[in-house]
Order: C-alpha cells, then structure tokens, then sequence
C-alpha cells in the first residue's frame, strides 16, 4: 500500500499526450551550438536529429548498421520484420518535423487504415468493440519508415548521416 506521500505525486500528475505538449517551435532553441552526435538512425534517433537540428550547426548520425539506401531491415533492428503501425499522435508528430511525410509515406506504399473498422482487437479473451468515430492509423514496415525519415533528415542541412560500420 503506497505512503500518503506517493499517493499526493499521483494525484498531482497529469496525462502527457500529444494534445497536451505544444507543438516544435525551432526558434526556441536560442543561440547555435557548433555540432552534437546522435547515436542511433532508428526512428527515435533521426527525429531527435531532426529536434537538434535547430539548435546546432552540425548534426551527426551514427549507427553500429550500415545505412541502406532501400526500406530493407537492418540487422540491429530484430523487429523490422514486422509491419508497423503508426498511430495518428506519431503520424502529427512527425509531419510536423518532416512536411509531407504522410504522403510520402503513402505514395511509397504505407496503407491509411480506419482502426475502428479495419482493425478487431483481441485482448484478454474478447474482441474489443469497435468505436464510432473514424480511427486513423497507418501501416507499413519498420524499414520503410525509416528509409524516408533518413532521406529527410539527409536532405535537411545542417544534418549529417554517419554511415555505420559492421
């Protein structure tokens, strides 16, 4: 049973959600370092490059993989194997890093599925019910969305992607 203590932080925390957190301001930044290094060209390693980006004069990418210029699963990534979906806060999240991801996405083969009624959920021994308002969501493989995300990041000046090293 949790102290009156930690029941108090409980009670005064709130939900993040993307509906809560105000959106990337690059200006923000303030003054221009001069370079940093990203480790990792995953999906969370080039869009915290792209964040950096605003703030440094050079940004660097490094990853233990080499970096293919195909949507082909890398071998540090075990679950690239596996198609992916992206939810509609992720979706927002990235075209307002990378304009036009989205229909990029799409136009290389991502698929724009409705989750209330291209979905049915099994969880806990049920079908969980279907909703009633549309429920964007987008599928396509781990390799692909990286393969864009890495063509923006690379495209974007000042950032600069480190070719990894087996």
């Amino acid at each position: 049973m949790p102290d009156s203590n930690s029941a108090s932080i409980t009670r005064g925390t709130r939900a993040t959600t993307h509906a809560t957190v105000s959106p990337h301001d690059g200006d923000r930044s303030g003054d221009r370092r001069q370079r940093t290094i990203v480790v990792g060209a995953g999906i969370a390693g080039l869009t915290t490059a792209r964040v950096l980006a605003d703030a440094f004069d050079s940004v660097t990418v490094i990853d233990r993989d080499p970096l293919p210029d195909e949507p082909v699963a890398r071998s540090g990534v075990p679950q690239a194997h596996q198609i992916h979906v992206l939810w509609e806060a992720g979706r927002s999240a990235l075209e307002e890093l990378f304009p036009g991801y989205t229909e990029e996405l799409r136009a290389a083969g991502g698929v724009a599925i409705d989750g209330r009624r291209d979905l049915h959920l099994y969880s806990q021994g049920g079908f969980l019910a279907s909703g009633s308002s549309p429920f964007p969501l987008y599928a396509a493989s781990r390799p692909l969305y990286e393969q864009l995300l890495r063509r923006r990041v690379a495209d974007r000046r000042p950032l600069l992607s480190d070719r990894g090293r087996e």
